[in-house]
């Protein structure tokens, strides 16, 4: 699956047996995983390959917040892989990167992304879906989806000893990703258009328990003119190294949460995830809930997290300051 050790913010994998596949249809599981392939081709933008200079403008809603619903704006102009520049803007929290060549400098009013931030940055294209090696294929069936005809996968995802169905859809006509979901979440991307030999989705939705918690239009355009002062890092940014290598934070030691007293006669079980910022000795530096399972386990988790060790973020080989997200888990 997608990006991190906890995959985006909505599905925690953890590693099992490998025997686990043996369960499986191996056949299934190979057309499925070319399905993905195909759509990964697509995708309009790839740092690692895209050479043409574009600019991207995203238009944001925010639904279901404490303080009301919100409206912000997500800017990139990308020249290449050594210059480019990002800004999120809400009317509570500002993010901003730069790159120049070897150096990446750096802004940001809190010390956490808000959750909604880091919910439509990991539905933003690109979004790609690739099948990991304890995905559980079920299914691999045609349905409709909003109003188009779709392959749709349906596989389980494990996280630590639950089975989480998920169901990634695949446009029939051109292979464009059209729904994604967990148990939790659904994201939807509609209104393809090109960009180059690309698609690119002018629209997309994210839902949480059935609600509406995001919707956004997408805007894709060359940008063959971009200056290079554009690019230029203000006096006033944190500066740190553009890595060519990079590995993320690898948990070494886990502390088990102590579970709530009171919650043992609840049903089910509980997951909290944590968003933790670890620094160059591998220590928890910070941390906030990303997804609570209730305000006592929530306190129990980070309680726990807080004392847990890492080996650190490495880049080029040397340790840095990063985040990860990881699963707590309540049995």
């Amino acid at each position: 699956m997608k990006k991190s050790p906890i995959v985006g913010v909505f599905v925690a994998l953890v590693l099992v047996s490998a025997a686990a596949t043996s369960f499986e249809d191996l056949d299934l599981r190979a057309k499925a995983n070319a399905l993905l392939v195909q759509a990964q081709k697509l995708a309009v933008f790839d740092p690692n390959v895209t050479r043409t200079p574009f600019h991207e403008s995203v238009s944001f809603l925010f639904f279901g917040l404490i303080q009301g619903d919100q409206k912000g704006t997500f800017v990139r102009d990308w020249a290449s892989k050594e210059q480019w520049r990002w800004k999120w803007e809400l009317p509570d929290y500002q993010e901003i990167n730069v790159r120049n060549g070897g150096q990446i400098g750096e802004r940001e009013t809190a010390e956490f992304e808000p959750l909604r931030v880091l919910q439509l940055r990991w539905a933003l294209p690109p979004f790609h879906v690739l099948l990991g090696e304890n995905d559980l294929v079920k299914k691999l069936e045609l349905e409709t989806v909003n109003g188009l005809a779709a392959r749709c996968i349906k596989f389980e995802a494990i996280r630590d000893r639950d089975r989480v169905h998920c169901e990634v859809c695949v446009n029939v006509a051109n292979n464009t990703l059209l729904r994604w979901t967990d148990e939790q979440h659904e994201i939807d991307w509609t209104d393809y258009v090109p960009f180059g030999e690309k698609f690119y989705p002018r629209h997309l939705v994210v839902k949480e328990l059935g609600n509406k918690i995001i919707q956004a239009d997408i805007e894709f355009r060359g940008a063959p003119d971009v200056a290079p002062k554009e690019f230029e890092i203000p006096s006033d940014m944190r500066l740190r190294k553009a890595c060519e290598h990079f590995t993320g934070p690898i948990v070494t030691k886990q502390e088990s949460p102590i579970h709530p007293r009171h919650a043992w006669t609840l049903p089910g079980n509980a997951v909290v995830v944590v968003e933790v910022r670890v620094g160059v000795e591998g220590k928890v530096d910070a941390a906030q809930i990303i997804e609570t399972g209730g305000s006592d386990f929530d306190l129990a988790a980070l309680h726990a997290v807080k004392k847990w060790e890492f080996e650190p973020a490495k880049c080029d080989g040397d340790p840095v300051s990063d985040k990860t997200t990881v699963g707590v888990y309540f049995h």
